[in-house]
C-alpha cells in the first residue's frame, strides 16, 4: 500500500504534467507557423504591370495554397508602403528607391523598370531640356513613378520650370492634348504605355546623361529601351533609346510568417508566372540582382543550404517544436500514469475478490473443525477429511494471485487446513485402534 506521502507526491507530479501539457499545447497552437486564410497584396493603377502581375500572383497563389490572396489596386509604391507598414496589407509591390526599406522585408525583386521620357509628336520636343515650362504628367501623388520622375527633372534642373498635372496619369494624354509629355517608370509589358506608343502620337526621348544618374542613385542603372520593343513595322522606338531603370520589388512586414513567405516565393517562381512575364527576374539572378538585402527567409529559398546550414535549419525546427516535443511527453506520462493507476485499480479490486473468496473458504474450514468436534464416527470423519482435502485444492487452484499466495491470510489458511486435516487423520486412527481393541476383548 502507498504511503500518504507518496501519494500525494504522484497527485503533485500528475498535476504539473498536466499543467506542463496545458501550457506546451497552448504555446506551441499559438506560435505555430501558418498560413493565413486570406492575405491582401497591393499593387497599383489597373494598367499597370504591377496590377498585372499581381493578378497573375493572386491566381496562381490561390490555385496553389486554396487560400485567397486579394490583389488591391492602388496609387503606387508611396501609398503601398503606408499600407504594409500600417498592418494594412500583407504584401506590397514597391518601386525600388522610392521608399525606404526600414521595417520591410523584401523577398523577391521583380522586374526592371524603365524611365520612359513620352513627349507629344506635334510639340516638336527632341530633348529633355525643352520640357521647360510644359504641362507634364509626373504620376499621381502616391506613386513611385511620381518621385522617380521628380528626380529625373532635378537632375535636369527642370523640377521648379514645368507645369506638374498631378492629378493625371499618363494615358490621359490621349484624350487631354493640353498635356504635352509625361515621364513614366514601368516595365516593359504595361499595356497602356503599349496603346498610347502605337498611336504614333508620341515619341520617346533619350537620357543622354543616364550613366551620371545612375551614379548618384544606387537603385538606378544604366539601360535603354531596345527597337521595336513597342512595335515593329514601323519600329517603335525606331533606335534603342538611352535611359536609367530601377527594380520593382516584392515586399512583406517583417514579422510575416516564413511559411506565408516561402509559399509566396514557391508560388511566383515554380507557379507558371514567368510563362506570361518573361521580364520576371530569374530565379538564379534574385540575390545579384537585388539593389536591397533579401529577408533571411528569402535567401535560404534562393540559396538552399548546404549539409551544415540543413543541420542549422534540422536544429531550429526542432527548437520551433519543443513546445509540442513537451506536450507529447507530459501526455504520454499523464497517460501512463492513468494507465498505471487503472491497472493498479483493477490489481488491487481482484485482489480484494480473491481475499473475499479466501476468507469464504477460511470460513469453511471452521464449520467443518467445529462439526468434527463433536463425532468420532469413522466414516463421518472420512467425510470431513475429503472435504477438507477439496477445499484446499479448490483454492489452490482458484487463488492464483501471487500477492495473495504471499499474503498472511492465505498461509493462516494453509495451516488451517493441514492441522485440520492431521487432527482428522488422528482422530480416525485412535478410533480405529479403540474399535480393534474392543473386538480382541470380546
Amino acid at each position: 500500500m502507498e504511503s500518504s506521502f507518496l501519494k500525494s507526491l504522484r497527485k503533485w507530479i500528475a498535476g504539473f504534467m498536466l499543467l506542463v501539457l496545458l501550457s506546451s499545447t497552448a504555446g506551441w497552437y499559438f506560435t505555430r507557423d501558418t498560413l493565413p486564410l486570406s492575405a491582401t497584396l497591393a499593387t497599383g493603377e489597373t494598367g499597370g504591370v504591377f496590377y498585372s502581375l499581381g493578378q497573375e500572383l493572386s491566381y496562381a497563389y490561390q490555385r496553389e495554397t486554396g487560400h485567397q490572396l486579394a490583389n488591391l489596386r492602388s496609387e503606387g509604391s508611396l501609398t503601398n508602403h503606408q499600407l504594409l507598414l500600417a498592418g494594412n496589407i500583407n504584401l506590397a509591390m514597391l518601386q525600388g528607391g522610392t521608399v525606404s526599406t526600414e521595417g520591410l522585408a523584401i523577398i523577391a525583386p521583380l522586374y526592371a523598370e524603365l524611365i520612359h521620357v513620352i513627349v507629344r509628336v506635334e510639340t516638336g520636343i527632341t530633348n529633355v531640356a525643352q520640357l521647360n515650362g510644359r504641362k507634364v504628367v509626373l504620376g499621381r501623388p502616391g506613386s513611385g513613378m511620381r518621385k522617380s520622375a521628380l528626380n529625373i527633372l532635378a537632375h535636369y534642373e527642370l523640377a521648379d520650370h514645368i507645369i506638374d498635372v498631378a492629378d493625371s496619369y499618363f494615358l490621359d494624354m490621349l484624350t487631354d492634348e493640353s498635356l504635352d509629355a509625361a515621364i513614366v517608370t514601368t516595365g516593359i509589358l504595361n499595356q497602356d504605355m503599349v496603346k498610347l506608343l502605337r498611336s504614333g502620337r508620341f515619341r520617346l526621348l533619350p537620357l543622354p546623361s543616364a550613366t551620371a544618374i545612375a551614379a548618384k542613385d544606387p537603385f538606378l542603372d544604366r539601360s535603354e529601351i531596345p527597337r521595336g520593343l513597342y512595335r515593329e513595322g514601323p519600329a517603335i522606338p525606331g533606335t534603342p533609346i538611352e535611359t536609367v531603370a530601377t527594380t520593382a520589388l516584392l515586399a512583406t512586414r517583417k514579422d510575416a510568417s516564413p511559411k506565408f513567405i516561402m509559399t509566396v516565393l514557391t508560388t511566383l517562381y515554380e507557379g507558371g508566372i514567368s510563362e506570361h512575364f518573361p521580364n520576371l527576374i530569374p530565379y538564379h539572378q534574385a540575390t545579384t540582382r537585388s539593389p536591397v538585402p533579401l529577408h533571411e527567409v528569402a535567401r535560404r529559398y534562393f540559396n538552399p543550404p548546404d549539409q551544415l546550414g540543413l543541420m542549422a535549419n534540422i536544429l531550429e525546427s526542432l527548437a520551433a517544436v519543443k513546445e509540442l516535443v513537451l506536450a507529447f511527453i507530459a501526455g504520454g506520462w499523464l497517460l501512463w500514469d492513468r494507465w498505471r493507476r487503472l491497472e493498479a485499480d483493477e490489481k488491487q479490486k481482484v485482489m480484494q475478490q480473491q481475499k473475499d473468496h479466501l476468507d469464504s473458504f477460511l470460513a469453511r474450514t471452521l464449520s467443518i473443525e467445529e462439526a468434527q468436534m463433536d463425532t468420532t464416527e469413522p466414516d463421518e470423519l472420512k467425510h470431513f477429511l475429503d472435504e477438507i482435502t477439496r477445499i484446499k485444492l479448490t483454492a489452490l487452484k482458484e487463488l492464483t494471485d501471487e500477492s495473495l499466495r504471499s499474503d498472511q491470510n492465505f498461509f493462516i489458511f494453509l495451516t488451517q487446513c493441514a492441522n485440520l486435516i492431521n487432527k482428522i487423520q488422528f482422530k480416525i486412527i485412535q478410533n480405529s485402534q479403540s474399535s480393534f481393541t474392543g473386538l480382541d476383548q470380546e
